[in-house]
Order: C-alpha cells, then sequence, then structure tokens
C-alpha cells in the first residue's frame, strides 16, 4: 500500500532498508532520546507517507502508549500500526469505490478516490502511474494496484518517473562524497542548474520545514521533500495566472497566455523559445491548456533551457566543434574560446564563476547539457541585470516612453548606427499614452511611430534583438567588440614604427614583452607562444598585418584565459571549497576588486576590518598571510606582492579559516556567507 503496508502487522514490510530509514528519522527529531507525539506528522512525512492523518495518528498512538513521547522500540511499534492502519483505509475506500462488488474500480474514479487521502496527483502523472499499474490494460485496477499506484506517488512526490529521475540524478551529482547527504546550501546550485527561479527567502523557509534539526544537512528523502515543496510554491503561482486569466471559469487559459505564467514563475522568455515550446510539447496556438498541460509544457521549457531552435543549433554546433577528442565533452580551457564563437563575452573571473556552477562533479570537462545550462546561467544573468535597471528606470509607472527607451537602451551598451533601422518597432510598444521624465505628455498625438509606452516585456525583446545582432557582429570581429577594435587599431599604430602598415619581429617581440609579460618568459609557454606566432603570419612574411595583429591577440588572450581558468579550478580543489562557498567568495572579491581581476592588500584589510577590528598585531599577521599566496600580482615599493587575483584569494581565505584569524569564524560565518 501507499505504506507499504502488506500482510497482518506489518511484518511482511519491515525490511532492514526501511527500518535504518525509519531509525534515521528517529534520530533526526528525537529529543533527550525520544520523538514527541507532535513531531510525528512530520516524521511520517519524512518517511514518505503522503498527507499523514491525524485521526489515524491519534487512534494508534493511544493503542501504543499514553505518555507524550515515544522511544525507538515504541516509535518504530507505531511506525508499523501506521502503516496497518493506512492499508485498511485503502481497503475500505476502495471498497466504497468499487460499487458492483467485482474487485476493481475504474480508471475514471481514481482521481476522487485519491482526493479522499489528501492526494491531487496532476492528470499527467496519474495518468503515468496508471499505465505502469494497470499491467492488463483492463481500464480498472484492483486493490493491489491500487496500493501499488500510491507506493510509486509516495516515493516520487508525485513527480512524473522522467522528472524524478532528472530531480535524484542531479543530487547525486551533487552528492560529491556520496555519503548520501548534501549541504542544505547546495539547495540553490540545485535548483538553478535545473532550471528554476527560486526566492532565496521562499527556499530557506523550505529548508528549515525540512531540515528539523538544524544540521545543515539532507538525505535523499528529505532533498525530494523540498523538490516537492519547491513544485508546490510554483503551482500556487500557476494556478493564481489561470484564474487571473479564466475568463469562464473552467480552469484553463489559452497558449497565448504562457508568458504570463513563465514571468509569474520569474522567468524573462525569448517569444520564439516559448512558441517552439507549446509545439514540442504537443499543443497548437489557440489550445485552451488546464494546470496539467502547463505543468508539461513548464517541464519542456526547462530542458530546452529556454532557447529557441536556432540558439540551441548553435550552441549544438559549438560544441562539436570544441570537441576535439569526439567523445561528447568539452575541456573547460576551451569554454572561452568556445563561447566567443557565439558572441558571448566574458571576463575570466565571469567564465570561472558560470563553469563552477555546471561542472559540480568538477571534472574539467562539460557535456553538451551542461553547456546549454551555463550559456543559460548567462543569458539569465544578463537579462536580470536588463531588467533591473528598466524597473529602476520606470518606476513607479512600470512603462517608458519610446525616448526614455531609446536613452536607457544606450546606457546598456546598445545604440542605434547612423543609417540604421530603428532599434525600436511598432510591435514592441504598448498603445497607453504616456508621460516622459521630462514632463513631455506621449500617445495622445503624432505619427504612430511616436505613440505608445513600452514595458518590461517590449523592452527585453528590443535588448535581446539586438543583442544578436551583436554578438555576430563580436564573432565577425574576432571575438572583440567595437570598442577594443578601436584600441587594438590604436595599439597596431603604436608598434608599427615605420608606418607601413605591419610589424616587423622585432616590433612583435617587444609587444609579447609588454603585453603578455608571464608568456614571453614562460619556459612552458614558449613552444605555444612560438606556434601561434607562425600560424597568424598568414603570408610568412615575418610581419603582421592588421589581420594578423589581431589573430595574434585573439589567440594570446585566449592562451592566458586558459591558464587563469587552470589556475583558478586548481585553487577550488586544493581548497576543498564548495560551489556555494566559491560563490560566495567570488561575490567578496568582485565587490573587493570593483569588478577587475585582482584584489589588492589594502582592500582585503578593510574587508576583514569590517567583520572584526584589525589592530597593528592582526594587521601585520593578515600581511604575512596575503604574501604567503599572492604571487601573481603588483608589488609594492618593497618589491613585496600587493595583489592576488581570485585563486590566490581563495588560498588567502581557506588560511584565514584555518588559523581562525582575529577569532573571525566566532563574529560571523564566511562559510555560510559563501
Amino acid at each position: 500500500g501507499g505504506g507499504g503496508g502488506g500482510g497482518q502487522g506489518g511484518s511482511a514490510v519491515r525490511t532492514e532498508n526501511k527500518e535504518e530509514m525509519w531509525t534515521s528519522v528517529f534520530r533526526k527529531l528525537r529529543d533527550d532520546g525520544e520523538v514527541h507525539r507532535d513531531s510525528l506528522p512530520m516524521a511520517l512525512q519524512l518517511m514518505g507517507f503522503v498527507a499523514p492523518d491525524q485521526r489515524w495518528i491519534d487512534e494508534v498512538y493511544d493503542t501504543i502508549t499514553s505518555y507524550s513521547s515515544l522511544s525507538l522500540e515504541d516509535y518504530l511499534k507505531f511506525v508499523i500500526a501506521y502503516e496497518v492502519r493506512q492499508h485498511q483505509a485503502y481497503a475500505e475506500a476502495f471498497a466504497e469505490y468499487d460499487e458492483d462488488g467485482s474487485g476493481s474500480v475504474e480508471i475514471g474514479e481514481l482521481a476522487k478516490l485519491l482526493r479522499t487521502f489528501g492526494i491531487q496527483p496532476m492528470k499527467h502523472v496519474l495518468a503515468e502511474v496508471i499505465e505502469e499499474v494497470d499491467q492488463d490494460g483492463a481500464g480498472a485496477v484492483e486493490l493491489e494496484e491500487f496500493e501499488r499506484l500510491m507506493e510509486i506517488i509516495k516515493a516520487r512526490e508525485g513527480f512524473t518517473r522522467k522528472d524524478h529521475s532528472v530531480i535524484m540524478g542531479v543530487y547525486t551529482r551533487f552528492d560529491r562524497d556520496g555519503s548520501g547527504e548534501i549541504d542544505t546550501k547546495e539547495l540553490i546550485g540545485i535548483l538553478t542548474w535545473l532550471g528554476y527561479v527560486v526566492d532565496p527567502t521562499h527556499l530557506g523557509g523550505i529548508v528549515r520545514e525540512v531540515d528539523i534539526d538544524g544540521s545543515g544537512s539532507i538525505n535523499e528523502r528529505e532533498y525530494l521533500m523540498c523538490m516537492r515543496k519547491v513544485r508546490d510554491q510554483e503551482i500556487e503561482k500557476v494556478i493564481e495566472v489561470i484564474e487571473r486569466c479564466d475568463q469562464d471559469g473552467n480552469g484553463e487559459i489559452d497558449t497565448s497566455e504562457i508568458e504570463l505564467v513563465l514571468r509569474a514563475l520569474g522567468y524573462m522568455p525569448v517569444d520564439d523559445a516559448v512558441t517552439e515550446a507549446i509545439q514540442e510539447a504537443g499543443f497548437q496556438p489557440g489550445d485552451q491548456l488546464d494546470l496539467s498541460h502547463l505543468w508539461q509544457l513548464l517541464s519542456v521549457y526547462r530542458a530546452r533551457e529556454g532557447f529557441g531552435a536556432l540558439e540551441a543549433a548553435e550552441i549544438e554546433e559549438a560544441f562539436h566543434r570544441y570537441d576535439f577528442e569526439q567523445d561528447g565533452e568539452v575541456s573547460i580551457l576551451e569554454v572561452g574560446k568556445l563561447l566567443r564563437s557565439l558572441g558571448y563575452s566574458l571576463t575570466v573571473e565571469e567564465l570561472g564563476g558560470f563553469i563552477h556552477r555546471v561542472d559540480v562533479d568538477g571534472s574539467g570537462e562539460l557535456d553538451l547539457g551542461e553547456l546549454r545550462k551555463l550559456v543559460r546561467m548567462y543569458r539569465e544573468q544578463e537579462l536580470e541585470d536588463v531588467r533591473d535597471v528598466f524597473e529602476s528606470q520606470a518606476f513607479p509607472r512600470e512603462t517608458m516612453s519610446r525616448a526614455d527607451a531609446m536613452r536607457v537602451l544606450g546606457q546598456l551598451g546598445i545604440m542605434q548606427p547612423p543609417g540604421a533601422p530603428p532599434l525600436i518597432v511598432q510591435e514592441d510598444l504598448t498603445c497607453r499614452p504616456h508621460t516622459t521624465m521630462s514632463g513631455r505628455r506621449r500617445g495622445s498625438t503624432g505619427s504612430s511611430e511616436e505613440q505608445g509606452t513600452i514595458d518590461l516585456k517590449g523592452f527585453l525583446r528590443i535588448f535581446t534583438r539586438e543583442q544578436r545582432r551583436e554578438r555576430q557582429k563580436f564573432r565577425d570581429q574576432c571575438g572583440f567588440s567595437a570598442q577594443m577594435i578601436d584600441d587594438l587599431k590604436d595599439l597596431f599604430r603604436f608598434y608599427d614604427k615605420d608606418g607601413g602598415g605591419d610589424i616587423k619581429s622585432k616590433e612583435q617581440i617587444k609587444l609579447i614583452e609588454d603585453f603578455f609579460p608571464e608568456m614571453a618568459h614562460d619556459k612552458e609557454t614558449r613552444p605555444k607562444l612560438l606556434a601561434i606566432m607562425d600560424d597568424v603570419d598568414s603570408d610568412r612574411s615575418g610581419s603582421l598585418n592588421f589581420n594578423d595583429f589581431l589573430r595574434l591577440m585573439q589567440q594570446l588572450r585566449e592562451l592566458q584565459d586558459q591558464a587563469k581558468v587552470a589556475k583558478e579550478m586548481e585553487a577550488i580543489k586544493e581548497t576543498g571549497f564548495s560551489v556555494q562557498e566559491v560563490q560566495g567568495f567570488r561575490e567578496l572579491f568582485l565587490k573587493c576588486d570593483d569588478g577587475g581581476s585582482e584584489v589588492s592588500l589594502a582592500e582585503v584589510k578593510r574587508m576583514i576590518n569590517k567583520v572584526t577590528p584589525l589592530g597593528d598585531k592582526y594587521l601585520a599577521e593578515l600581511t604575512e598571510i596575503f604574501r604567503q599566496y599572492a604571487r601573481h600580482g603588483q608589488c609594492d615599493d618593497e618589491g613585496e606582492p600587493d595583489c592576488a587575483d581570485f585563486p590566490e584569494f581563495l588560498f588567502i581565505m581557506r588560511k584565514v579559516l584555518e588559523v581562525n584569524f582575529a577569532r573571525i569564524k566566532d563574529k560571523t560565518s564566511l562559510r555560510a556567507a559563501a
């Protein structure tokens, strides 16, 4: 049955594994060696019982003891007796719905039968489970099949077989040490990896509900409960949208309103991705969708990582181009180059953050699915930043005029070149009059091009459309932005001493020593450097024209970036920090260095001084720790290291925590912040 109950007394199902699981729940909930009566509903949930019935709890409890808490022995007796009671309830309810006494219940009646136990699986979930248990396809289930159905729903927490497999597969990825538990701080990373948009505050409430003993770690069962609670919160939001848009009260909405559902869940969907997800899910424009349909569509949208077919194909083509071993994986050292080939420009620091979030097993390789996730995470971050800018500028109206939108787009680096088509077209506009930030009224007069306002949806559409064009230009320019091309032209002219339109070999050496000094003097890098120099000299003249020079700077930058990524991954491995801890330290690092690539000793001192005051003794000790690991950056007047890159910063933070520098762990938890 739903609780696994079989024969009398439940003895037939008291397997060793189940008793171990029950005992582990007891240990988690015990207080002074016993579990209180009030904790039993949560105990039953943690053991996988669906919607525990308080009447059954009271009925069974009173047969075991008159005290207010249970010892382990009595607790195990209680669980076994509750299983038996549940089995009896299943049989009684089943008999009530078996109106003709045939020993079976029609499939059409199962949803009503399940509701009597407080269980309301979505239609597609129930249909899948019925198919699993109704082996003979008779269109009706017997009691044994019904109990098996309840067991499956319980074991999967109402997820489909596929969704359950994916969710538990990710759990295994994040259980890096194979202990059977994961840190609760990893949940944000897991949900992001799966494509959920999660409010950390709401997630914190769910974790507190499930992690009863506050240990900071959860097992598979508790993790699945968390996922079910996250899903339930999403379902509430979807139902709100359905109720708001459902004009005739039939519990369905049109496919044209799907974007409202996605936005309610925190997504910022692109038009073609939504349309294609609708089609892949088996629906057509104009179809009416209920909650179950919407959930199936949402699963498809997440599986596609929110991409349209064209973008997905571009990512896949780039992946295969950089899968040099043809083994279905790309080295993380090649990911920066791969992303630039797609038109995405990330700093090494940004790239390292995204790689660490998707390469959760630390293999140093990404498969196609992980690459898609990385690009999706970058896109989401980009669109979140754009949304924040729009909302801050549009507040409190939630819309802005065409002129104001052009100004804000300019702030985001989107400019309209002379003679180019308009950035904003009529379909981007709403039709409401609007007052500009300068006070001028728009929308009531003037041409149709001037009328209307732009809401967030329209603004994101404009930004996404223009970013696609910018990415194509970036690809055409060897992975350099227009500003970088201008800077490189100035640099080329500086080293083109005779103004002849090329850089001679002598100046090439000087160029590399000036801009890539570590490469120029590194014996291991030198062969790669010579190979690059030979490769970019297209006519073998020994001189570089501007196009040769662009390829040289591109390849040198990629070689430099690969070395930085490798250094960072090695530092993460050696320090042993978790994904969330590294992410937290990265945020601290970027705040300190104002988004650059190095942090100074003075900035680290200021950061720690905010947590715990530093006197002369501690300042000297911190300086010693800093200089022990800072080997990369600039030096002070005495030739001592004065700057650290992110890998070095990680080692500094590990040492600070190891020695509990200035009792920092007593005053705040850097690990918790991370």
